[in-house]
C-alpha cells in the first residue's frame, strides 16, 4: 500500500509543529489540560507546580505555534444518545457512494475508510435512543442484500480517551520508552477497569446543546463569545456551563490530539477484542489504558467485546499482534480483529443545535435525513 495516499500533509505538518515545542514543562501543561480542562490556568499551574503566568503564556504559545485544539467530549449516554459502531465490508467501487450516504445522515458521526481484516467503512454514529430501531430499516434501502447481511452494528459505551504517560517520551530522541510486551505485562498485573453502562439521563435544553456544540469544536472558546453569538447574558451561559454541562457530567472529559509518532512511520487502527470472561476483559481495559499506542477505547453494551483506536509505529505492529496471539493461546482473549484507517478520508460531523428541539428532543428524521437523490445514487452504482 502506498502510504502517501492515506497520510495527509495536514497530519505530517501538525506532527512537525508539535515536535518543535516539546519540552518537559510543555508536556506537563498538555497533560494537565487533558485531565483538568483548559479553562482554569491557575488550577493547571497548581497541578504541575508552576507559576500561573508562565503556564498561561506557554499554553498560548503552544496553541499559536501548533494549532493544538482541545475538544470537549460529550457524555452521549447521559443525553439520550447511543454510541453506535457500524462495520460495513464493501467492494472498493461501492465505498464512495455508501460513504456519501452515511455522510448525509443528520446525526453526529465519524466515517472511516478502512483496510485489513475488513475493507470498507467503519462508522461511529451517535443515534437518539428512540431512533435506534430505524437504523437497519434505513440501511436496507440502499445496501445490496449481500452488503446488508455482512453489516454489523454494535451499541457501545462512550469512548474513554486515554492520557499517555508522557514521562515515557524521550525528548532527546523523540522516541517512547515502551515495548509491545508491556501490553501483556500490564494485563498480567491483574488490575482492572470497569466501565459503567447504566448512566443516568441528564436534563438538557437547546442552550446546553449550543454551548456543547461550540466546545466540541474548541473547548477554549470564551463563554462571553458564546453569549454574544446567542445574544444573551453571559451570566446565563456561565450558569448553563457550570450547572448543566459540568455538574451533570454532560462534558465527561477533554481530548487533545497528541500524535505518538510521525504519520509517515505509523498507522492508525481500529481493533476489536472479544473475551469469554469479564475479569479478563477488565484486566485488558487496564492494559489498554497504560499503553502509549491507545487513543481511546469502549465496550459493547451487554457484551464482552472491546473496541479500541490505536496509533502504532509500523515496526511495532508485528510484535503487538504476537502479544495478542499469545493472550488468545493462553485463553485470556477469545479473538481479535483489526483494520487500518485511511487518514485522508475521515469524515466528521459534530453535534449541532439544529439536531435538538426544545419540545421534541433530538430532532432526527426516521430516514436520518438521507435524501431520495442520495438513495438513487447508491442504487445506481450497486
Amino acid at each position: 500500500m502506498n502510504l502517501a495516499k492515506v497520510v495527509s500533509n495536514e497530519h505530517i505538518e501538525y506532527f512537525k509543529r508539535i515536535s518543535v515545542i516539546l519540552d518537559e514543562t510543555n508536556l506537563k501543561i498538555i497533560d494537565a489540560v487533558k485531565r483538568l480542562g483548559p479553562r482554569n490556568m491557575s488550577k493547571i499551574a497548581r497541578y504541575i507546580g508552576e507559576d500561573p503566568k508562565k503556564v498561561s503564556y506557554r499554553f498560548n504559545v503552544i496553541k499559536a505555534k501548533t494549532g493544538l485544539i482541545i475538544r470537549a467530549l460529550p457524555s452521549y449516554s447521559s443525553m439520550g444518545l447511543t454510541n453506535t459502531m457500524m462495520f460495513l465490508p464493501l467492494d472498493h467501487k461501492r465505498v464512495d457512494p455508501i460513504k456519501r450516504i452515511l455522510e448525509a445522515m443528520r446525526i453526529p458521526k465519524k466515517i472511516y475508510r478502512v483496510f485489513g481484516n475488513m475493507s470498507g467503512i467503519i462508522g461511529q454514529l451517535i443515534i437518539p435512543n428512540e431512533a435506534m430501531f430505524f437504523l437497519e430499516e434505513t440501511m436496507r434501502k440502499f445496501l445490496t442484500k449481500e452488503e446488508f447481511e455482512t453489516m454489523r452494528i454494535l451499541y457501545i459505551t462512550d469512548f474513554i480517551f486515554t492520557s499517555p504517560d508522557l514521562s515515557k517520551l524521550s525528548l532527546t530522541y523523540r522516541v517512547w520508552d515502551y515495548m509491545p510486551s508491556e501490553l501483556k505485562r500490564d494485563f498480567l498485573e491483574g488490575k482492572r477497569i470497569h466501565i459503567n453502562e447504566d448512566l443516568k439521563k441528564s436534563y438538557l435544553d437547546k442552550t446546553d446543546v449550543y454551548i456543547l456544540s461550540r466546545l466540541v469544536e474548541d473547548a477554549t472558546v470564551p463563554l462571553m463569545k458564546i453569549a454574544e453569538e446567542l445574544g444573551t447574558n453571559p451570566v446565563k451561559i456561565k450558569y448553563h456551563f457550570d450547572n448543566h454541562l459540568i455538574k451533570q457530567g454532560l462534558i465527561r472529559d477533554y481530548s487533545i490530539y497528541f500524535p505518538r509518532y510521525s504519520p509517515e512511520l505509523s498507522g492508525w487502527f481500529f481493533f476489536e477484542f472479544t473475551f469469554d470472561r469479564e475479569d479478563y476483559m477488565e484486566r485488558f481495559l487496564y492494559a489498554l489504558s497504560k499503553s502509549i499506542y491507545v487513543h481511546a477505547f469502549a465496550k459493547e453494551l451487554g457484551k464482552l467485546r472491546v473496541i479500541a483506536l490505536l496509533e502504532m509505529f509500523w515496526g511495532d505492529l508485528s510484535d503487538v499482534l504476537q502479544v495478542l496471539s499469545e493472550l488468545c493461546v493462553s485463553g485470556y482473549m477469545t479473538d481479535y480483529k483489526f483494520s487500518y484507517i485511511d487518514l485522508k478520508s475521515i469524515s466528521v460531523t459534530n453535534i449541532s443545535p439544529e439536531m435538538f428541539d426544545e419540545k421534541l428532543g433530538w430532532n432526527v428524521p426516521r430516514d436520518f435525513g438521507i435524501s431520495l437523490k442520495e438513495h438513487q445514487k447508491a442504487t445506481v452504482k450497486s
